[in-house]
């Protein structure tokens, strides 16, 4: 492929200015775009290739752009779902033609670039519900940089891991640790601390498993019997359900029953959805100023009517969005993923494995209290991506010919 030795500082670049896009503003994206673009156009019949290959994650923006037809802000939900689909496309490009080892560095190094400048930035927020001033940094909330520092912690242990002959390359790795523990420390999120600690020791137990002698049928069966289990418990859970224990809980360990408002986001919202149950209201189209359901919402989190707003949920926001076929087509993603997951489990598993499976049961769980991996210009977009094609074998160094198309 062209400019090999060349593209692992491109890599560096486009994942910096991927982070800063969502900091920095424009002139990082157009970078981020500018980069992209080069490795679609200078690595063509590999991105269609990898775009065959990965289709799903076509498929939610494909739908987007198609919801425009009816969608009560159709220059909105166009323009949202274009960039979106330009976003996969451009990860796709990075992820399917340049080595794992490559791109883990770049993260790396790209989020510990923006995690070092935090520390010298006083930005904080607080949280209406709870009164907590949360300093964020260059992150714009707690969730961005606890979630920001969750995955700097994990490809630095991933690095760490790999570039086993480089002394100075590992030494950048424990630094990153560093960084991150510090950005934990300074966005005090619970949920994500905890998850990230859970999935770590989840994914280490699939890693040994993945390595026992143990016949494939035996590890076959009872990895199926485990996820029986982890259903089943789940719903005996949800049954068994008390919220009053669960609020005096919550209110004992300082946080907010409701979630920080997540409850009643979703209560509102969900009042849209008989009306809108199999199209949607569109991509963007429901947080506008003429909507009372969305005034409700900015009123009750003391938030400016018109300010930018999410639904603290990606299957509500697929649901309202774009009706029951986007959420169908959440569910597929990450049915698929979570399938890599298990045949990473029942096979020997790499460390490339073994760092996606982290990355993608981290970024699942956060599916359900945050809206991730389908946001255009987004380092979690990207994430999910990334995880998703390695898991599933998507990359063009996992395909057994090599794949690419030839027009």
């Amino acid at each position: 492929m062209p400019f090999v030795k060349a593209e692992t500082p491109l890599v560096i670049l486009f994942t910096l200015l991927l982070v800063g896009a969502g900091l920095l503003g424009a002139f990082s994206t157009l970078g981020f775009l500018i980069i992209g673009l080069f490795f679609v156009v200078t690595r063509f019949p590999y991105v269609l290739a990898g775009c065959r290959i990965n289709w799903p994650l076509l498929l939610y923006p494909l739908l987007g752009l198609l919801s425009t037809v009816w969608a009560d802000y159709p220059k909105i939900a166009f323009i949202y779902s274009l960039q979106l689909l330009v976003s996969i496309v451009l990860f796709i490009a990075v992820i399917y033609t340049v080595s794992f080892k490559k791109i883990i560095l770049a993260a790396a190094i790209s989020l510990s670039c923006v995690m070092f400048l935090s520390l010298f930035s006083h930005n904080t927020v607080t949280i209406s519900f709870t009164g907590e001033v949360v300093r964020v940094g260059l992150f714009g909330s707690k969730n961005n940089m606890a979630g920001s520092a969750a995955t700097a912690m994990l490809c630095a242990i991933a690095v760490f891991m790999i570039f086993r002959e480089s002394v100075m390359i590992r030494a950048l790795a424990v630094a990153c640790v560093l960084l991150s523990a510090a950005t934990f420390l300074q966005a005090n999120s619970l949920g994500t601390t905890v998850s990230v600690f859970f999935f770590i020791g989840i994914t280490f137990f699939l890693y040994m498993y993945s390595k026992s002698q143990i016949s494939l049928s035996t590890k076959t069966i009872q990895l199926m019997i485990f996820v029986f289990v982890i259903i089943f418990g789940l719903t005996l859970c949800v049954y068994m359900f008390d919220y009053s224990a669960f609020e005096e809980f919550m209110y004992s360990i300082g946080k907010d029953p409701t979630l920080t408002g997540r409850t009643d986001i979703w209560l509102i919202a969900m009042e849209s959805f008989p009306e809108h149950m199999w199209g949607g209201v569109g991509r963007g189209s429901y947080f506008q100023a003429d909507n009372i359901g969305a005034i409700e919402i900015w009123e009750t989190h003391f938030v400016e009517i018109g300010a930018p707003f999410g639904f603290h949920n990606t299957y509500i926001m697929g649901l309202i969005e774009q009706g029951i076929p986007g959420f169908l087509i959440m569910c597929l993603v990450f049915f698929k993923g979570l399938q890599g997951v298990i045949r990473g489990a029942i096979f020997n598993m790499t460390e490339a494995l073994a760092f996606s499976t982290c990355i993608f049961l981290i970024t699942f769980s956060k599916t359900f209290i945050e809206t991730l991996g389908f946001a255009q210009f987004s380092y979690g977009t990207f994430m999910l991506c990334w995880s998703w094609i390695v898991l599933t074998k998507g990359t063009y160094f996992d395909q057994y010919m090599r794949i690419r198309v030839v027009l």
